[in-house]
């Protein structure tokens, strides 16, 4: 379900494109959803082993990790956004 709406979002961005008069914007709002694109289905994988074995640091960490990583672009889209603005 996520990786249906995450697709939605960034195919509806690319179809904005021609009407975005801020291309550098734009270019990192692309850039933000091929990296969003690449981490969600690592991070249902890292999901779907954490529920299925809970016990498993290995699986845990995955997820933790794949968890962080998605924050991280959260927070640097975040960063690069409020920049633009000033």
């Amino acid at each position: 379900m996520a990786n249906i709406l995450v697709f939605q979002l960034c195919n509806a961005s690319q179809a904005a494109a021609t009407f975005n008069r801020n291309q550098p914007s734009q270019q990192e709002l692309a850039a933000q959803c091929k990296l969003v694109l690449e981490l969600i289905p690592h991070l249902v994988q890292g999901m779907t082993a954490a529920s299925n074995n809970p016990e498993s640091v290995q699986a845990v960490r995955h997820l933790i990790d794949m968890s962080n990583a998605l924050l991280q672009v959260n927070l640097w889209f975040n960063i690069i956004s409020s920049q633009q603005k000033e």
